[in-house]
Order: structure tokens, then C-alpha cells, then sequence
């Protein structure tokens, strides 16, 4: 995970948003990705998502302002858009393209469909990002096959997933938007005191990208007794899957990269 690494060391350093944006371009680029955006919504506020306290981050030259005013806000498509209710049905990265392709026609739909034909966008993944009061998420584009292999594409999910997690709390940090808080990602200060030592070991080098065989040949434990731990680690952090758990407890400083 050198991208996500590389982002962790160098988010401390970054004053704005250009720089933000700029870095994760840079790492997103190295990694065969072509483009991003990502955006936060107060809830309630999809009718006029031009307020201030929404924002819209995005590299990938389409011509879209910022604060969400484009002609897919203007004509109201945003509110029939079906991502959005996936966003809230799930909380891992899913395959935007191939969604769209799959969702029952609409002028969002559509609208959408022929912005990635347009750009030539293959894949990509949309990440829900939701946290409470606001709508988040990212989408980290792939064109074409040369650069981000289909093979590449899958392997690279759950560093995505955690990169994009540390880039929409450090931009909503930089727009004086309230960023997720321990509370708003379902993890309790008593939760957090109940992990045990064995089960940060195993975060830890979860978060490395290690598989739970290669995590019980580390720590000198059986892959059963590292699914053990890591199973108790997902129900004290609330997370139905790994990334999920990993992201939480770096957000939370469980553990560190």
C-alpha cells in the first residue's frame, strides 16, 4: 500500500485544498488512475446544493465548478441520481460504471453515462463516504486498460477505500466542514478501550495489506486465531468488512501506517 503510505506522511504538510488535491493526483496517477472528485452535502440540502457548507473537489477537467452548480444540479438530476441511495444502502467502494450500466434509465443515468463515454472512463470506483449531518463519498476514475489494468482495478479497492477516507476528512478539514468524529463512525470511547493488544497487532498489519496467513506467520499465531481476533476487532469497531475495520481504526489512531 506505497500510496496510501505516501499520502499518510504527506497530509500533515498540506495547507489547502490546490495541494490536497494536487497530492492525491500525483499518488492516484502512480497508481494508473486518471481522475477523482469528491464532494460533501449537508443533509437537507440537495435542493440548493450551492451553500457554502457543501463543497466539490475534483481534477478531472470537465468543466463542473465547484459547490455542486452544473447542469446536473441545475436540471435537478442529482435528486433522481440511484448512487445516491446506494451510498446509503452501502459502505464499501462499488463499481460506478458498471452501476450505472445496471440502474434503471433516467436523465441522471444517463447524463452520467455519457459524461464516462465522453472521457473515456472504463471503470472506477465510488466510495461512500457518509458520515452523520452530511453526504460524502468519492469516485477515482480509470480510462482505459493501459495504465490501471482490470486485475490492478480490484487489487487496488481497499487502499482506495482508505485513501479516499483520509482525503475527505483532511478537505472537509481545510473547508471548515465538520470532519467524521469518533461518534459519527460508530466507535465509542468503551469500544475503543476493549480492543486488546492482540487485536491491534492484527489492525496493524491489516492496515499493510498483510492476509490473515501472512499476519499469523508475523505475530506466530494459527490464520484461525488471527480470524479470531480480527473478527472480535470488526464487532467492537462496528465494521462489516476488513477495509471498513482498518479505515476505522486508523481514523480512530488505533493503529498507524
Amino acid at each position: 500500500m506505497q500510496g496510501l503510505k505516501k499520502l499518510t506522511a504527506e497530509l500533515g504538510a498540506v495547507n489547502c485544498v490546490d495541494k490536497l488535491s494536487g497530492l492525491f493526483t500525483e499518488i492516484i496517477g502512480e497508481m494508473g488512475y486518471a481522475g477523482f472528485d469528491a464532494w460533501s452535502m449537508k443533509s437537507g440540502t440537495i435542493d440548493n446544493a450551492a451553500q457554502d457548507c457543501n463543497f466539490l473537489v475534483h481534477n478531472y477537467g470537465l468543466g463542473v465548478p465547484d459547490k455542486f452548480v452544473n447542469t446536473f444540479i441545475k436540471d435537478g438530476w442529482l435528486q433522481m441520481d440511484p448512487v445516491l441511495a446506494e451510498m446509503s444502502r452501502v459502505s464499501c467502494p462499488f463499481e460506478y460504471v458498471r452501476f450505472l450500466k445496471s440502474a434503471k434509465k433516467n436523465s441522471s443515468v444517463l447524463w452520467q453515462l455519457a459524461t464516462m463515454k465522453l472521457f473515456s472512463v472504463k471503470r472506477a470506483w465510488l466510495v461512500p463516504l457518509n458520515t452523520v449531518g452530511y453526504l460524502r463519498g468519492m469516485t477515482v476514475y480509470s480510462r482505459g486498460d493501459k495504465k490501471c489494468t482490470p486485475e490492478q482495478f480490484v487489487k487496488s479497492r481497499d487502499e482506495i477505500h482508505l485513501m479516499c477516507a483520509k482525503f475527505i476528512t483532511r478537505c472537509a478539514a481545510l473547508h471548515q466542514a465538520p470532519a467524521p468524529t469518533l461518534i459519527d463512525m460508530g466507535v465509542s470511547d468503551i469500544d475503543l478501550e476493549k480492543i486488546t493488544r492482540r487485536e491491534m497487532d492484527c489492525l496493524h498489519w491489516a492496515a499493510r495489506g498483510k492476509t490473515n496467513w501472512e499476519i499469523g506467520e508475523i505475530l506466530g499465531v494459527s490464520q484461525n486465531t488471527v480470524r479470531y481476533h480480527m473478527k472480535n476487532a470488526f464487532k467492537k469497531l462496528s465494521a462489516k468488512t476488513r477495509a471498513r475495520a482498518v479505515s476505522k481504526a486508523l481514523s480512530a489512531g488505533i493503529v498507524e501506517l
